[in-house]
């Protein structure tokens, strides 16, 4: 079976109504969910391109949804072998440049709560689009990464998301219809 676009969310709850579309899916919360689960889908259905939406934690980005080009792991520190944050001993793709104007997302298997304890430069913070973009650059998948910030990554971001993991569906519905993708009824 093959599809032109996949659209992939983390939860089904970021985006409640396109999940009536074949082409939409839930690939599960961190990294590895998300790693593995967009590669099944690849295989699967042989996509030309992966769209990637879903909620992020603002780090200098206050609203709205954004575009991220740039991604990497917040989370995995090798600094006592000599590594940067970030970077994966052996690994020539630790950090993941995406085609075109975006910011930056460093992706952790955690929910920040205090960005000032953050060792990277970011714009915005998930748990992933590095996952998502690792998969699609080993496979060789166009992707495109859109994130809606749903809260400030402080100490009322558990609370906050809670309350607008579904507020940026109509954005998302916006960054589809821009980027032409066609929605296919189940």
């Amino acid at each position: 079976m093959s599809m032109n676009d996949l659209i992939v969310f983390a939860l089904r709850a970021e985006a409640p109504t396109l999940f009536k579309y074949k082409n939409v899916f839930e690939i599960g919360v961190g990294k590895v969910n998300a790693a593995i689960n967009t590669t099944l889908l690849i295989e699967t259905y042989k996509p030309t391109r992966i769209i990637n939406l879903g909620t992020a934690g603002g780090i200098k980005l206050l609203s709205g949804i954004h575009r991220v080009n740039y991604t990497f792991q917040h989370d995995l520190n090798l600094t006592s072998l000599g590594l940067l944050p970030g970077q994966i001993l052996g690994d020539n793709n630790s950090f993941i440049k995406l085609n075109g104007e975006g910011h930056t997302c460093a992706t952790g298997d955690m929910h920040v709560t205090e960005r000032h304890k953050m060792r990277m430069d970011c714009d915005m913070v998930d748990m992933e689009a590095y996952g998502v973009a690792k998969a699609c650059l080993l496979t060789g998948t166009t992707v495109e990464i859109w994130k809606y910030i749903s809260d400030q990554a402080d100490e009322n971001a558990g609370v906050t998301w809670q309350e607008e993991v579904a507020a940026g569906e109509n954005l998302y519905m916006q960054v589809l219809k821009d980027l032409e993708i066609q929605l296919e009824e189940k």
